[in-house]
This record gives C-alpha cells, sequence and structure tokens, in this order.
C-alpha cells in the first residue's frame, strides 16, 4: 500500500530571516575582527567596520593615514612580488657616448602559506526547547555566535602579536609582529626571505630605550628618522605600544602644567590619546612589554584566502547527541610588510 507522507512549510518572519541569514553568515567575517586592536585596524576599511577601539580611526581620518592595503589570493601561497636594489645603467652623457645596457630585473618574491582558522557554535535540542518564546532563540542563536567569534579573534590576535615565524606545516598561525618586526634584524626569515647579509633591505629599525623620561623622546625622534627616507620623508604614521608604555607618553604631557583663565570651564589634567610630530599613538595590550612599534601603514597588509575568507556551515547532526543548532566557521588569511625599513621597534622601555 502507498502511503503519502504529509508536508508543510514553515514560514519564518523577516527578522528571523534577517537573523539567521544575513547575521550568521555574511557578517561572521566583521565579527572575527571586531575584537582584536590590530587586527580591525588591518580590516577596518575593507569590512567597513564601526571604527577600531580608542577612535583610532577617527585619529587616523584625521591625520590623513590611510588603512593598510587588503589583498584577496587564491592557492596555497600569499604572494607578494618584492623590487629590490637600485639600477647601475643611471648614467651621465655627453655626445655619441657609449650607455649602459645592463639589464637587472631586480625583482624576488616573497612568500607566505595561509593561515587557516576555524572556531564552532553549537546549541542542544533542550536549550532551543527552552528558549522557545518570541526572539528568545535567535537571541541565543547569536549569543552562540558571538561566544565562538570572540574565541576566534583573541586566537587570532595571540598570534598577530607573538614571535610565530613563518606559516609552515608546524606552525600554523599567522607570522607574529614580533617575528615580523624582530628586534634581532641580522637573522631569521619573513615570508621566506633570509634577513641575513646581503639582504639588509629586508630589515626593519631596532633600538632600546631603557627610561623613558630620560630617553624616551629622543628614541622616538631618532627611530622616526630612521624609518624614514632622506629628509625625513616617508616616515612611520602610526605607533602601537602596551597601554603602560603610552602612558610613559601620556605622562610626558602631563608635567607640562599652562594654567590659564578658562571662563568657568573645566581643565583636562590629562588626555586620552597622544601624537608624536602629528603620529597618532594607539595600545594594544597583547603586545610585548616594554615595546612600541613604528608602523607606515602604506607598506603594511592583510593577504585574505579569497576562498575561506569568511567561510561558514552548518555540519549534520551527531549520531549520539541532540543538537538543534550549531555552526562551523573558518577563515583564512597571512599578513606582512612589503619594505620592512619604513618600520621600527623600540625595546627594553621602563618608566
Amino acid at each position: 500500500m502507498a502511503v503519502t507522507y504529509p508536508s508543510r512549510t514553515l514560514e519564518l518572519s523577516v527578522a528571523e530571516v534577517a537573523t539567521i541569514d544575513t547575521y550568521l553568515d555574511l557578517e561572521l567575517k566583521d565579527l572575527i575582527y571586531d575584537h582584536c586592536p590590530v587586527l580591525r585596524l588591518l580590516a577596518a576599511s575593507e569590512y567597513d567596520l564601526p571604527g577600531v577601539p580608542g577612535d583610532a580611526q577617527k585619529i587616523l581620518s584625521q591625520v590623513g593615514v590611510s588603512s593598510p592595503r587588503v589583498i584577496r589570493q587564491g592557492g596555497p601561497r600569499a604572494e607578494l612580488p618584492l623590487e629590490v636594489g637600485t639600477s647601475t645603467n643611471a648614467t651621465s652623457f655627453r655626445g655619441g657616448d657609449t650607455l649602459p645596457t645592463t639589464i637587472e630585473e631586480g625583482l624576488t618574491r616573497a612568500e607566505s602559506y595561509f593561515a587557516y582558522y576555524s572556531t564552532y557554535a553549537a546549541l542542544l535540542r533542550q536549550t532551543m526547547w527552552e528558549n522557545s518564546g518570541p526572539g528568545k532563540r535567535i537571541d541565543r542563536m547569536k549569543g552562540a555566535i558571538r561566544l565562538a567569534t570572540r574565541g576566534q579573534s583573541a586566537l587570532l590576535e595571540t598570534d598577530l602579536c607573538s614571535t610565530n615565524a613563518d606559516v609552515s606545516g608546524t606552525q600554523k598561525g599567522v607570522p607574529g609582529i614580533q617575528n615580523i618586526l624582530s628586534t634581532t634584524q641580522t637573522s631569521g626569515t619573513n615570508w621566506g626571505i633570509s634577513r641575513s647579509s646581503p639582504n639588509t633591505f629586508w630589515r626593519s629599525n631596532t633600538d632600546t630605550v631603557n627610561s623613558f623620561a630620560a630617553n624616551g623622546l629622543s628614541k622616538l625622534r631618532s627611530m622616526r628618522a630612521s624609518c624614514g627616507r632622506n629628509g625625513n620623508i616617508d616616515t612611520p604614521n602610526l605607533f602601537m605600544s602596551p597601554y603602560t608604555v603610552l602612558g610613559y607618553g601620556i605622562a610626558q604631557l602631563e608635567g607640562i602644567h599652562r594654567t590659564t583663565n578658562d571662563m568657568g570651564q573645566m581643565k583636562d589634567l590629562s588626555v586620552p590619546h597622544v601624537t608624536y610630530m602629528g603620529i597618532p599613538w594607539l595600545s594594544d595590550d597583547n603586545l610585548p612589554s616594554g615595546t612600541l612599534y613604528m608602523l607606515n601603514l602604506l607598506y603594511m597588509f592583510l593577504v585574505l584566502q579569497a576562498e575561506a575568507e569568511g567561510f561558514s556551515e552548518t555540519p549534520a547532526n551527531p549520531n549520539d547527541q541532540l543538537i538543534g543548532f550549531q555552526k562551523r566557521m573558518a577563515t583564512g588569511l597571512t599578513w606582512g610588510v612589503s619594505d620592512p625599513q619604513r618600520f621600527g621597534v623600540l625595546s627594553s622601555i621602563t618608566a
């Protein structure tokens, strides 16, 4: 006997569709970068995030600093063509002098494997049943997604500020800023290129400070000049350090007291933000203590694996558990700098 099974149509409200389809899928890539000062700075222009911590986006726009480049590439590796060296064909001449015709490509290539990150959000069916009132289930699903992406975001930030070397089979995370802008610039590799001689073009600048009160301002001045080109052009356009080091800079301003008639308005004893020679100074406490990084965002970039960007899927339910909702999310990316000579790091900074 043939059996005709009943069918039914599940109707979702506009709010439910928007929340599940748009929030849980399309906005995942925003949430990945939402809680990391360094990552959010890298991706803010690409994803139109509502601002980076400390009103950094507003500060950067006020001083005319552009955001780092965001690049999408496929395949297993991110590739960056580099122009190295100076041509020897440039010459002065008179009349019919023989002119040099040396063929100098001056090109090399930096490569980095993509680093992949994944996170998972799920709710038990019982949790779904017990959160079945108007809006509760949707809110509970949003909460699970936020919890999962905060964990992925924190892991990314930790790796970004770490000593992670180039991505490899055993080193699966993104390169760390302590490797890309290392304090030991005569050894090691960055994006597969050795910093050892003669590759001086692949080295950033480094110096030690010790007491900031005694040496800080002069070290900032000399490092800024070292990172720039002749004539102090193309200098760094952003400083980043842990907040403790930023506090040393704030203290330099707090020690200057100018009391005037304020016409009844209150005076502030400190400042929320510091700049040096017009360069914004932001903080991220994931950075190593006692350090300050001078960044030139014109040569700083984030490379997204085009196929893995903001990936999410709904896995099949396991056989031995009653799962009501689950999402597996992943992303692939790496980052780097194309001209390390425009960057610098000050270390061993104390009060």
